[in-house]
């Protein structure tokens, strides 16, 4: 209803004889006919690329605007109009008129289509993204904590001492993981062993595990000896 009521506004502005009720029929066979068939047909000649897409596209919307114009003329010439205005250049006037109003209301319409269609479509891709984006972000976290947790506990919990001897140890990591290790093994009561290691890259447990195991074994060549 609206559209009549502009369209009307426009022709009333251009000087162009016409009547509400007559936009209102035209503005009903556009969008109950014009509409679903183009999108209908769309399906198919949208398919092909660019600008055949487009030749075909308004080659069909042509034929498709003049059948609307003649359905919506028929309506209001039987039904609506007085029989002293049912002439025949009034038939011929109307439908070029109509044919030419509804096929550029079609072209607004494919083009407010097209640009619906990619928009949509780039929006599907974008969901895509984020969706896969935040996947692997909260796989990474999971392994990050993972890791964390393995490294916390590989940090000796209770620090072996000695008499007339205090040792403490402190770790924190700059971030979640850290690649640094400490150990402290307790050989006799006047002798311990101080494992201090760093190494590139965090991976997950591997790497602790590995430092981990390199000082034990380091520090097992040298059992029995004094530090």
């Amino acid at each position: 209803m609206f559209a009549a009521v502009a369209v009307f506004a426009v022709l009333s502005v251009l000087k162009v004889s016409t009547h509400l009720w007559a936009n209102v029929v035209f503005a009903l066979c556009i969008g109950n006919l014009m509409f679903p068939i183009m999108n209908r047909l769309g399906r198919y000649f949208s398919r092909l690329v660019f600008p055949l897409n487009w030749v075909v596209g308004l080659l069909i919307l042509a034929v498709v605007s003049l059948g609307t114009v003649l359905v919506a003329t028929g309506v209001i010439y039987v039904f609506l109009m007085q029989p002293a205005m049912r002439t025949p250049s009034n038939v011929i006037a109307d439908v070029q008129l109509g044919t030419l109003v509804t096929f550029i209301v079609g072209i607004v319409y494919q083009v407010y289509s097209s640009m619906k269609t990619k928009l949509e479509s780039q929006n599907v891709v974008l969901q895509a993204a984020v969706q896969t984006g935040a996947s692997q972000l909260e796989q990474q976290e999971k392994e990050l904590e993972t890791a964390r947790e393995i490294q916390a506990r590989l940090i000796p919990a209770r620090i072996p001492q000695l008499p007339n001897l205090e040792i403490v140890g402190s770790y924190q990591p700059a971030r979640l993981v850290g690649g640094d290790y400490f150990d402290v093994i307790k050989f006799t009561e006047t002798s311990v062993a101080v494992c201090v290691a760093d190494v590139v890259g965090k991976g997950r447990g591997g790497t602790s595990h590995g430092k981990r195991s390199s000082c034990r074994e380091g520090i097992r060549g040298r059992d029995g000896e004094s530090f």
